[in-house]
């Protein structure tokens, strides 16, 4: 009785060895496209202006994308792409951002974009929490100068807080005037013509 292998049908389902030496599957197994950050940037200003990508860049821009995370993206592909390695890929970001600043300010200065990924909201609890930090340091190390902040702090809110409240109640007193003006003209009560 002859010996079968049981590994015989799946034996030839696979490559042989040394096949990754030969065949060229690996994108970083050649050197990048640009080797000098003007090429690499001047190839990436001239991607930039063509038409199509122009207005996808605008778009994006537009529509609330920061303009760090677009000059992030756009030399992470390149990297991943081949085009330059990450040396280069970080000396472009800071050039591909003002190259798209500028582009988001072309059609005026007017139109508002972030330049950076940073919430407003993130950074206001930010300083509330370093402010509330430094309170707490501060009753601890001197006290004296504690209280003084927090009685300030406590004049200048109820000062704050009594302002925002005649502003409410001079335009609850505007309305109750528009109001009162736009009924008098309504179709049972005419206004009186004058002479």
């Amino acid at each position: 009785m002859a010996f079968e292998n049981p590994n015989k049908s799946r034996m030839y389902n696979r490559a042989p060895p040394g096949s990754s030496w030969t065949a060229n599957t690996n994108r970083w197994a050649s050197p990048p496209r640009f080797v000098k950050v003007d090429d690499a940037l001047n190839y990436v200003v001239g991607q930039l202006k063509k038409p199509k990508n122009r207005d996808t860049t605008k778009k994006l821009i537009y529509s609330g994308t920061p303009v760090s995370v677009l000059a992030s993206t756009i030399s992470l592909q390149g990297f991943a792409d081949n085009m330059w390695n990450p040396d280069i890929a970080e000396l472009i970001k800071p050039a591909v951002k003002m190259y798209l600043t500028s582009v988001a300010i072309e059609d005026g200065d007017d139109i508002p974009f972030r330049l950076d990924g940073s919430n407003s909201r993130t950074r206001i609890a930010q300083e509330v929490e370093e402010d509330f930090n430094f309170l707490e340091k501060m009753r601890v190390q001197n006290p004296e100068l504690a209280r003084r902040l927090e009685a300030q702090s406590r004049m200048q809110a109820a000062a704050k807080e009594e302002q925002q409240n005649q502003e409410l109640a001079m335009r609850r007193e505007e309305r109750f005037k528009e109001q009162k003006r736009q009924a008098a003209g309504g179709f049972l009560n005419p206004p009186k013509p004058t002479a």
